[in-house]
């Protein structure tokens, strides 16, 4: 029997075990995940991943009874998960598995096999590498606005895959999980379910690391602040559909859906700007709040490297754009924040999304006493823009087109410096540079 007609059976196979659990108002958006992972494979991303270890997340249907194996494709040594557990939806017919694997070896690549149980055949395979994460010399491409409606997406993905990252860093809507009329759990668990089986990276053969923080529209609405109701519960949806569980010392989770990687001789703050947006803080009105800027300075005031802070709206301006940044919501929170950063005993740079179109700019020296950066990778593929929106600093590079920014790192020790290079569709460079912090 081959691939095709087999998957067509192990989908209705499992159409017949959702019956059991399923609504009758599912079963049919059941049978057409089915019938989608038969013809282009499941939804998969890779996750935090490091010399031994990686972490996955899989988009299967509810009912569907599946296995994971690691296979050495050098020895031929079979590793079978650490850890799993299933994240379910009540009004989907679609599971999230996340799974983690130890025991593995630089140098080898690994085979991931997605097995449906009941008749011991393959659904899906894939091809993942670890990470050396004490290189110097680590390339990282950040992106953000992922729209799926877009076409862009079609000739964008291929350039991302073409970049070959070591690490791709999301910061920022990954999904559109509104609409008009519509938003918050339920809505951003299915529309999670749709952009992945839409984005080109979700059925790359060969699988690479992604880390991501959200925006607005991934928060759960357009625009929306900390006092959005379903904050809690969209964070719960969004931390289903990424593999980025904690792993200390490599991976600190902290307020909302703050984290930071230690990876490369640095260290990567990935901030929540929604989660505590407009919220008081210390008597003031909060972008990040006291908590995360707290918890952030513990992490890194003291370690060696440069410090990426990365959030999903511009740290810097952009008053005439409606959702606005961390300077035009909270002016005094950034002072403080900024006072904090500027007493870390490591450099800084500063990275941003959500204005759909992407930026340098150099920092004035009154804000850190050292030279430093404001980076803006946006959009991946959504609406592009016909200009930029006010920008207190000074703009280097830019771009309107839908691109992402590629950090080729060239030196983490002493002055660190970065070959930055604005990838846009069919691998065309946008804009390029080098640029060094401190």
């Amino acid at each position: 029997m081959n691939r095709r007609i087999f998957l067509k059976n192990a989908g209705a196979l499992a159409l017949a075990d959702a019956a059991l659990t399923l609504l009758p108002s599912q079963l049919l958006a059941h049978e057409l995940l089915a019938r989608r992972a038969a013809r282009a494979g499941l939804s998969i991303m890779q996750g935090l991943t490091t010399e031994t270890t990686t972490q996955l997340t899989v988009d299967v249907p509810k009912a569907m009874r599946v296995a994971y194996t690691l296979t050495d494709r050098a020895t031929g040594r079979v590793l079978n998960p650490a850890a799993t557990r299933s994240v379910t939806n009540g009004s989907s017919p679609v599971r999230v598995d996340k799974i983690a694997f130890g025991g593995l070896e630089l140098g080898h690549q690994y085979q991931l096999s997605v097995i449906d149980t009941a008749s011991n055949k393959s659904l899906d395979e894939r091809y993942l590498s670890p990470v050396d994460l004490s290189r110097s010399d680590a390339r990282v491409a950040v992106m953000s606005c992922m729209k799926d409606s877009e076409s862009a997406h079609k000739t964008m993905w291929p350039s991302a895959q073409s970049a070959n990252a070591d690490y791709y860093f999301f910061v920022g809507d990954a999904v559109y999980g509104d609409t008009l009329f519509s938003h918050g759990p339920d809505k951003l668990w299915s529309r999670f379910v749709e952009t992945r089986s839409t984005l080109g990276i979700y059925q790359w053969k060969t699988l690479k690391p992604v880390l991501a923080v959200w925006d607005d529209h991934d928060y759960g609405k357009n625009n929306e602040d900390g006092s959005y109701k379903h904050k809690a519960g969209t964070l719960a949806v969004f931390k289903a559909f990424f593999a980025q569980d904690k792993q200390e010392p490599v991976l600190y989770t902290g307020p909302g859906n703050s984290m930071c990687l230690r990876a490369f001789n640095q260290s990567y703050l990935f901030l929540d700007s929604r989660y505590f947006r407009k919220l008081s803080s210390n008597g003031m009105t909060g972008f990040l709040g006291a908590e995360q800027i707290k918890w952030a300075t513990s992490l890194v005031k003291n370690t060696k490297g440069p410090v990426w802070v990365m959030e999903g709206s511009p740290f810097f301006g952009r008053a005439d754009k409606s959702s606005t940044s961390y300077q035009a919501t909270a002016p005094k929170e950034l002072d403080v924040f900024l006072k904090e950063v500027a007493g870390w005993n490591t450099p800084a740079v500063f990275m941003g999304g959500d204005v759909h179109y992407s930026e340098i700019s150099a920092l004035d020296k009154k804000h850190l006493g050292y030279s430093s950066f404001e980076f803006v990778s946006s959009s991946m593929h959504s609406s592009t823009k016909s200009k930029y929106y006010q920008n207190p600093n000074k703009q280097l590079q830019g771009s309107l087109k839908e691109n992402f920014l590629m950090f080729d790192q060239t030196g983490a020790a002493g002055r660190p410096e970065w070959k930055v290079t604005c990838v846009g569709a069919s691998n065309k460079t946008l804009f390029s540079g080098v640029y060094g912090v401190g």
